[in-house]
């Protein structure tokens, strides 16, 4: 299973052994801002595996998270200045040629502003901070991995909204990203249904 196939990983890595826990012990910590303009389907899967972890005997409390609606523009900033440093001497203009237009429109709107690496990694660490403060108490945060289901190709078709499609299916995932926390994305659909993560 995904669990422990993590698991093992995490072990090889670090060589320290993963303890099990009992559900009862376990808090976790429903973020609110996940669930923002949730498509139906996976309110459905959602709903369904929450209620299974309460019966476990897990507490499962919402949280609120405004820091992570700053937080995709804070990882464009920092994005962009970690990759204008790592330029430093190239021609940004013939390099930019090279990439994905997506990519290229995210990257160029970035640049107009300017900021410096340092600046970035600032305002990154003090969300971070922030963020920690608030999941205190908590074992995890839970929502969905993506709290749409796929799109039809043909509603992609051009550059524009294929790049805020990029952007908001990478809404939830990216505050840990950010804010360096590690992740899972488990598979709750049943049959039938189009793909949903927890």
């Amino acid at each position: 299973s995904s669990v422990q196939d993590t698991a093992v990983v995490f072990t090889e890595l670090t060589g320290h052994a993963i303890r099990s826990a009992a559900p009862e012990s376990i808090r976790l910590g429903l973020v609110a801002e996940f669930f923002d303009g949730i498509d139906p389907e996976v309110a459905v899967a959602m709903d369904r595996s929450i209620a299974a972890l309460r019966e476990s005997g897990m507490a499962i409390d919402e949280i609120s998270l405004p820091q992570t609606e700053q937080v995709g523009e804070v990882f464009g900033e920092l994005m962009v200045a970690e990759l204008m440093a790592e330029l430093s001497g190239v021609d940004v203009a013939e390099a930019m040629q090279t990439l994905d237009p997506v990519l290229r429109d995210r990257i160029a709107a970035a640049v107009r502003t300017g900021t410096d690496p340092e600046s970035a990694r600032a305002r990154v660490a003090q969300l971070a901070r922030s963020v920690g403060e608030r999941m205190r108490g908590f074992t995890a945060l839970l929502g969905p991995t993506v709290p749409f289901v796929a799109r039809r190709e043909d509603s992609l078709a051009d550059v524009g909204s294929a790049g805020e499609w990029n952007r908001a299916v990478g809404r939830n995932t990216r505050p840990g990203n950010v804010f360096g926390n590690c992740g899972i994305s488990l598979p709750i659909h049943r049959g039938h249904e189009l793909p949903v993560g927890l």
